[in-house]
C-alpha cells in the first residue's frame, strides 16, 4: 500500500481525534497532502504538527462542517493551500442518546445536522471538482447503527441509515466519472465518543460506566473486544487505493461480527 496516495490531496473531517486522526496520519504516510478539519483547533493543530514532524504536508482548518459558512471557509482553505481535494473522508459526527420523549426536538435534529447534513455540504462542495478531473474518492464514516436499530438512539440511527442511502445515491450519480463513493460502518471503537456512549448507557441502566462497557462488549460484540481506530484505517485506505477502484456504493462493516449485512 506504500505511496498509494502520492500526489493526492485529502480532506478529513472530525480529524482531531479517534478515527479521523488515525486516517489523517495514515493518509500522510501514504503520501497525501492532508487537510484536517474539526471544531477544536488545538486538536487538529496537533495532528497537523505531527504529520509535518514526520515529513508530511498538512493544514488544519477549524470548522463546524454542519454549517454552510464554515464549509465555505473550508473550501477556500483547501483551494488556497491544496489547490483542491481528491479524497474526502466524512468522519465528523456525534451520538447523543435519549428516549424519544426526553430528547428535545432541537437536540434530536442536531444529530441529523452533524451526522448527515455535514456530509451533504462537503460532498456538494468537493465532488463536482472530482467529477471534472475524472477521479475522486469519497468515504463516509457511518456506523453499525446505520444498519440496525438501538434503543435511545432514534436520531443517530436515523442519520446513519440515511447516510448509507446518500452514499448509494451519490455513487450512482457520479458512477461514470471515475469517482467512487463508499461508506464504512464501524462497530464499537475505542474512542472518546464510545466512552461517552458507555457513560450514557450506564445512566440509563443505573450501573457504573465500567459495568456498562463490559455489558456492551459481552452482549453486542461476538469477538468480545473493542475495535481500535487503527483497525478502521485499512478499510479506508483500501477504498481510496487502486485496489478499490471498482468498489462504489458499498457500506463495509468493521464491527467484530455485530453486523453481517
Amino acid at each position: 500500500m506504500a505511496g498509494t496516495l502520492e500526489g493526492k490531496r485529502a480532506l478529513i473531517t472530525g480529524a482531531g481525534r479517534g478515527i479521523g486522526k488515525a486516517v489523517a496520519l495514515a493518509f500522510a504516510r501514504e503520501g497525501a497532502e492532508v487537510a484536517v478539519i474539526a471544531r477544536t483547533a488545538p486538536e487538529i493543530e496537533a495532528v497537523a504538527a505531527e504529520i509535518r514532524a514526520g515529513g508530511g504536508r498538512a493544514i488544519a482548518v477549524p470548522a463546524d462542517v454542519s454549517r454552510e459558512a464554515d464549509v465555505a471557509a473550508v473550501v477556500r482553505a483547501a483551494q488556497d493551500h491544496l489547490g483542491g481535494v481528491d479524497v474526502l473522508v466524512n468522519n465528523a459526527g456525534g451520538n447523543l442518546l435519549g428516549a424519544i420523549d426526553k430528547m428535545s426536538p432541537e437536540d434530536w435534529w442536531n444529530q441529523i445536522e452533524v451526522n448527515l447534513r455535514a456530509t451533504y455540504l462537503l460532498c456538494r462542495a468537493f465532488v463536482p471538482g472530482m467529477v471534472e478531473r475524472r477521479w475522486g474518492r469519497v468515504v463516509n464514516v457511518a456506523s453499525r447503527l446505520a444498519k440496525i436499530g438501538a434503543p435511545m438512539a432514534t436520531s443517530y440511527c436515523s442519520a446513519k441509515h440515511a447516510l448509507i442511502g446518500f452514499t448509494r445515491a451519490l455513487a450512482l450519480e457520479v458512477i461514470e466519472s471515475g469517482v467512487t463513493v463508499n461508506a464504512v460502518c464501524p462497530g464499537h471503537v475505542e474512542t472518546k465518543l464510545m466512552t461517552e456512549v458507555f457513560e450514557q448507557r450506564a445512566k440509563f441502566w443505573g450501573i457504573a460506566p465500567e459495568a456498562a462497557r463490559e455489558r456492551m462488549i459481552q452482549t453486542n460484540i461476538p469477538l468480545k473486544k473493542l475495535i481500535t481506530t487503527d483497525e478502521i484505517v485499512p478499510a479506508v485506505l483500501f477504498l481510496t487505493s487502486p485496489g478499490g477502484a471498482r468498489i462504489t456504493g458499498e457500506a463495509m462493516n468493521i464491527s467484530g461480527g455485530s453486523v453481517m449485512h
